[in-house]
């Protein structure tokens, strides 16, 4: 494992403001990329955030002070707008590395970009990029990771945290630091132009790769499949009775594995 004094960065997380409230920590750096220029990299942390979003706004809870939430200001104008999900692929596996670096476990991710230890949900992430003609102009990545909370509403159908995984308390600034490490070699190979190899590493790191699933599809109808891979826009690529099929967000539900089922 590594020590602490290796997780420097040239960058990522260099600036870092701390809040003990936000409403979200992602509509306030889209308002401080609005009115400023911040150094890229910057990240904004809130220790309570009020009405966290995940993907497509649904809610993202988290209880004051015992969890990670968290967004990075960056410019990656240098991927194209139909590349855009390259950068989700980037921010994802870097969740991913900090997460088992604490762990140890290997880590999954749900696609698109939820992070998953065995059937459960430990994190998620929300990326908004702001476009100007052909090209990203800025990008907020928002982070939500359950961290040292080990009590959740009912509602939540499979939360998990470290604390409940590896039963330790683990500090918020060691995260961030973790955290910071890896988003910034991820993001740096991206720069090198390195998309294939990312995009190889995020399919055979997809929870449920090659493993037949229940689905449902836009009408709400079941059907079983095998999920093959992601295509260059980023919608699931799946197999169904020898046929493949691909979908978008908001076109396909998981239900659960067949053996789960």
């Amino acid at each position: 494992m590594r020590g602490p004094d290796q997780f420097n960065t040239l960058f990522m997380g260099k600036v870092q403001q701390n809040y003990p409230v936000l409403d979200s920590t992602n509509s306030y750096a889209a308002e401080l990329l609005s009115k400023t220029s911040p150094s890229e990299g910057t990240v904004i942390v809130a220790a309570n955030q009020l009405n966290g979003r995940g993907q497509y706004g649904s809610k993202w809870h988290a209880e004051a002070g015992q969890n990670l939430t968290l967004s990075y200001i960056l410019y990656p104008r240098f991927i194209a707008l139909s590349a855009q999900f390259d950068l989700n692929i980037a921010v994802s596996l870097a969740c991913k590395q900090a997460i088992e670096h604490f762990i140890g476990s290997q880590v999954k991710i749900k696609w698109p970009n939820d992070i998953y230890v065995g059937s459960r949900k430990i994190g998620g992430i929300l990326i908004q990029n702001q476009v100007q003609s052909t090209q990203i102009r800025n990008s907020v990545i928002g982070m939500g990771l359950n961290v040292n909370q080990i009590v959740f509403p009912e509602d939540l159908p499979n939360p998990t945290s470290l604390r409940q995984i590896n039963n330790q308390v683990i500090d918020h600034q060691q995260l961030i630091d973790v955290l910071s490490y890896f988003l910034e070699q991820e993001y740096l190979k991206l720069r090198q132009g390195n998309f294939q190899s990312r995009q190889l590493a995020y399919v055979e790191n997809l929870y449920g790769y090659r493993e037949i699933f229940r689905f449902l599809d836009a009408e709400q109808l079941p059907f079983e499949g095998c999920i093959i891979g992601v295509d260059p826009e980023g919608r699931l690529m799946i197999k169904i009775a020898g046929n493949m099929r691909t979908f978008g967000i908001k076109e396909i539900q998981f239900l659960g594995s067949v053996e789960q089922v």
